[in-house]
């Protein structure tokens, strides 16, 4: 439970900020899609964050750093909700998300540490924190700015971070180090990636389903708000709901699969995806709930889809170097999404936002490619060892 609580406040943290741009931007006074912005710093901080701590994480007992970690997080999330210029507040969110890799490689860590025997249940607890943020920590977070102040917000992550310091430190065991079996035995690198054909392909189909989505996704809730006159009010609903839907399709998707083949699940869910794109940002013919929901629960689909294949390509004793890795490649692509989709939205004060056809073209064009390049079978584990 302790690690589970501390990975939906790290999904929270990230998501919330998408949905509260355009407050921020009117506390800011800066115009709506610079917002983008702060998802991309902190997705860029978060990436370079894995490659520093990716060779000392396991040098230091587990617990204590990450109790340290969340320490330090709230006292960074309590300055976030006492600063009034924009750049210092990017700065602070670039330092969370500095924060937010080891925070998160460190949850998983001892997950899997405490549960060697259930590792799959200890696995999908632990990716209930994207649908459990979307569900209670957006819409908690909304109340709170609506009710009061985006300022609130902060303050309160400052209190969660504080008690989730003290209750991981209170339930969680003491895990030994863990040393390697073998002194051969060599962590994977960059290197490793660039050599192994079915490494590499798996880092490419990653980058494209991920681009493919946050080319939208930082963009939503102002699309929502000034091209369909949502209220930010409502946002909270949307994000209930979306979460929710997310969660079934998921586990549907995750059943699904043992009958029908990857590669068809993942066509059709891209297929529906740019359907509900081009119906609802395009054509306007769907209601504003219909397109989030659809397009959020959709996106889990295959993002679900992609991640059991990646799980069967690095070797057991590279997983853990693989998934630091492909941590920091996901937030490189991430801000290059969010940084390019600013640069095509163009918006004047409180008017709809403008290029949004180009948008979803593009974003269209990469969701059609994830399908086309998941191979149709999963590479044994024999023929990855042989190409590593």
């Amino acid at each position: 439970m302790p690690l589970l609580l501390v990975q939906l406040l790290g999904t929270t943290d990230f998501m919330l900020v998408m949905p509260l741009g355009p407050s921020l931007a009117e506390g800011f006074n800066i115009p709506v899609e610079n917002t983008a912005w702060l998802s991309g710093v902190f997705a860029i901080c978060a990436a370079i964050s894995g490659f520093v701590f990716a060779k000392h994480l396991d040098k230091f007992e587990r617990k204590k750093l990450l109790c340290i970690l969340l320490l330090v997080s709230a006292a960074l999330f309590f300055i976030s909700s006492q600063l009034q210029h924009f750049e210092s507040w990017l700065v602070l969110r670039g330092l969370i998300g500095f924060l937010s890799t080891p925070i998160a490689a460190l949850s998983m860590a001892i997950a899997i540490d405490l549960s060697e025997e259930h590792r799959t249940q200890a696995m999908a607890q632990m990716s209930l924190g994207f649908s459990l943020a979307a569900i209670f920590g957006v819409p908690a977070g909304l109340f709170l700015a609506n009710f009061s102040s985006w300022q609130t917000v902060y303050s309160v992550q400052a209190g969660i971070a504080l008690f989730l310091s003290c209750f991981c430190w209170w339930q969680l065991p003491t895990v030994k180090k863990m040393k390697p079996s073998s002194s051969t035995i060599q962590a994977l690198t960059l290197n490793h990636i660039w050599h192994s054909p079915h490494l590499r392909h798996g880092f490419i189909l990653l980058a494209v389903s991920l681009f493919a989505a946050f080319l939208i996704i930082p963009h939503l809730a102002a699309i929502l708000q000034f091209n369909f006159n949502v209220a930010f009010s409502e946002l909270g609903m949307f994000y209930a709901v979306g979460g929710i839907f997310t969660m079934v399709l998921t586990l549907l998707t995750a059943k699904l699969h043992q009958r029908i083949s990857a590669k068809i699940l993942l066509m059709i869910s891209s297929v529906l995806s740019i359907l509900i794109l081009w119906s609802g940002f395009v054509f306007y013919w769907l209601a504003p709930l219909v397109i989030f929901v659809g397009f959020m629960s959709l996106n889990g689909s295959r993002n679900v889809i992609i991640q059991t294949h990646l799980s069967h390509l690095p070797e057991p004793h590279q997983r853990a170097g693989f998934m630091a890795l492909l941590t920091t490649f996901r937030n490189i692509i991430t801000a290059l999404a969010a940084f390019l989709s600013s640069q095509i939205l163009i918006s004047h004060h409180q008017s709809p936002l403008e290029n949004i056809p180009f948008l979803i073209s593009l974003g269209s064009v990469f969701i059609l490619l994830t399908p086309l390049l998941l191979p149709n079978t999963q590479p044994t584990l024999q023929h990855v060892e042989k190409t590593a």
